[in-house]
């Protein structure tokens, strides 16, 4: 809580308040048909296959929650202000930032899950002693957070989320090397540099979201983007969990052999993200971090 007032102080004084002067009606149709279709397909995905047989209410649920999701998308393009306006998905800089973004924050989404489970039921550890060795990944986040811009001016979005994907992907799946008797110096290693590849993602994904959105289209295009945000990170510690119980044979103690199953599946899952940034323009968000120019 101290951290969360702290933020909302900062961002009252040092973020304007934008307002829209015309005001649109909410689109409750739109809010009702897309919450039940995001809320039922994570939920079916979730319960479905985490059984020895597949659960029959899961199964629909996602069924159900497709179905909603897929109804959703007429219905946006005959209205003119949906709760998740698709149009925004024609720029490319917002459609690499949600589709890319969403498949690399899978892998994110379930290293919080991942980790000290791994610590806690596999080797044994307390949880004072798992946290103490994966909070490191939050220092490597905000260690990141000073030099992110620098990086993006010297190389440029594209580049930047390319190879980055790759490298953070790499230190997701590097997790499935963790043993029982692996030395804490070199897991804390990994993990530290784990959280500072993630965080230059996380940066430069949020960052050239909207740099070619207008000002008009900057409301729903927050909206979007927080929502698949949130959807990506929710997804991924169903998928997580889904390998687990499927690389465990069905039993009631989770080996350490399925957690490290569990790692490459997921690392490989974030790399294929930078599909989705090849299509990027070479000087896509430029406006956000001009390219440094050599002097002549």
């Amino acid at each position: 809580m101290p951290v969360g007032i702290l933020g909302y102080i900062l961002a009252s004084k040092f973020i304007e308040n934008v307002r829209e002067e015309d005001m649109k009606p909410f689109d409750w149709p739109g809010f009702v048909l897309s919450a039940f279709g995001l809320a039922a397909t994570v939920f079916g995905m979730d319960t479905a296959f985490t059984k020895n047989t597949p659960d029959a209410m899961g199964v629909g649920l996602l069924v159900a929650g497709v179905i909603a999701l897929a109804l959703y998308v007429p219905y946006s393009r005959s209205i003119s202000n949906p709760i998740m306006d698709l149009s925004l998905m024609r720029i490319p800089t917002f459609r690499a930032s949600v589709t890319g973004g969403s498949v690399f924050r899978l892998g994110v989404g379930a290293m919080p899950f991942l980790l000290p489970l791994l610590m806690q039921e596999g080797f044994g550890y307390s949880p004072i002693e798992s946290g103490a060795i994966t909070f490191v990944s939050a220092a490597g986040s905000l260690g990141m957070r000073t030099l992110a811009k620098r990086i993006l001016r010297q190389f440029g979005f594209r580049k930047v989320l390319i190879w980055n994907a790759l490298v953070a992907s790499v230190f997701m799946a590097a997790c499935a090397l963790f043993k029982p008797d692996t030395p804490t110096s070199f897991m804390m290693a990994i993990i530290f540099f784990g959280g500072v590849f993630r965080s230059l993602e996380f940066t430069s994904l949020n960052s050239i979201a909207f740099a070619d959105v207008e000002r008009a289209q900057m409301s729903h295009a927050m909206s979007f983007s927080q929502m698949a945000q949130r959807l990506s990170l929710t997804v991924g510690v169903a998928l997580s969990a889904v390998v687990l119980h499927q690389a465990s044979g069905n039993t009631a103690t989770l080996p350490v052999s399925a957690f490290a199953w569990a790692f490459a599946i997921i690392g490989l899952v974030s790399a294929t993200s930078l599909l989705s940034f090849l299509s990027l323009a070479p000087d896509a968000g430029a406006v956000l971090a001009p390219r440094k120019t050599k002097q002549a």
